[in-house]
């Protein structure tokens, strides 16, 4: 491995520190299969955008301003993962209300999946192959423009308050990332 290669790598403690973060959350809803998954993913926006920063500062052209701001943006990230950490241990550990958050998150991602998959992905009628020419009806135009903004609304409320909850509490509840579904 040549040196340019290994300049450009995240630091051991950073992959640890995510592979902490994957153990603890499963351990927060007692390793159940689903759950895991789904709370899992919740991180990974988060980490990804750390990472993105780590490897930003690794870069020798950068201003000395823009390495502070990214400096302390990484330091207040790392004592907001530290928080986050203890909260999904006192999860593993107690059936308080931080496990009925961390068990509340893996329903809202599992919610938010379904939701894609049922509604945002569906096409509004089946093909049929026997039709001369195909034109999708005027209400299914209306009906998917009405879905994307009560969708807008409602899971931007909900994001509001997730900010607001972790502006707070000065910890990370992670991202809830679209997803497209492939061909």
């Amino acid at each position: 491995m040549g040196l340019a290669a290994a300049r450009h790598r995240l630091p051991p403690s950073f992959t640890s520190l995510y592979r902490l973060i994957l153990r603890t959350s499963s351990a927060a809803v007692l390793h159940h299969k689903a759950a895991s998954r789904y709370v899992r993913t919740l991180w990974k926006p988060t980490f990804y955008e750390a990472g993105t920063v780590i490897l930003r500062l690794q870069v020798p052209t950068l201003a000395t301003a823009e390495k502070a701001q990214l400096e302390r943006w990484l330091c207040l990230w790392e004592s907001s993962v530290d928080r986050t950490l203890s909260l999904l241990s006192t999860s593993a550990q107690s059936r308080g209300l931080a496990h009925k958050l961390t068990r509340n998150l893996a329903f809202l991602h599992f919610g938010f999946r379904q939701y894609q998959e049922n509604i945002r992905n569906s096409s509004t009628r089946p093909w049929e192959p026997h039709q001369q020419e195909y034109k999708p009806p005027r209400e299914a135009r209306s009906s998917q423009i009405k879905a994307e903004k009560f969708d807008s609304q409602c899971w931007g409320a909900l994001e509001e308050t997730v900010r607001m909850a972790e502006g707070k509490s000065r910890l990370s509840l992670g991202r809830i990332a679209s997803h497209r579904r492939r061909a």
